[in-house]
């Protein structure tokens, strides 16, 4: 979104893209964890597998849903990676 902006509104400080990376990190190890806690229940669609279970173990323990934290961690981190002012957009 942020290229429909111009070129000086582009730029962040070494610490902002810091923050973005380890957001980016975190959100995907996020994700990878909770598709491994998942297993053979991890459905793309909205309805489970047949013989899928309710998973209660893993990030699942602690957050509701873990797939979409993880993505709003790694979107927001690329976009505090690339350009501080491109996280109000996110």
């Amino acid at each position: 979104m942020t290229f429909w902006f111009s070129p000086d509104w582009v730029g962040t400080s070494v610490g902002a893209q810091a923050a973005g990376g380890m957001l980016v990190a975190a959100g995907a190890v996020l994700v990878v964890a909770a598709g491994v806690a998942m297993g053979k229940s991890l459905a793309i669609g909205p309805r489970p597998p047949p013989g899928g279970r309710l998973i209660t173990h893993g990030p699942y323990r602690l957050v509701r849903h873990p797939n979409y934290l993880g993505a709003i961690l790694f979107f927001a981190g690329l976009s505090l990676l690339f350009n501080w002012k491109a996280l109000v957009l996110t």
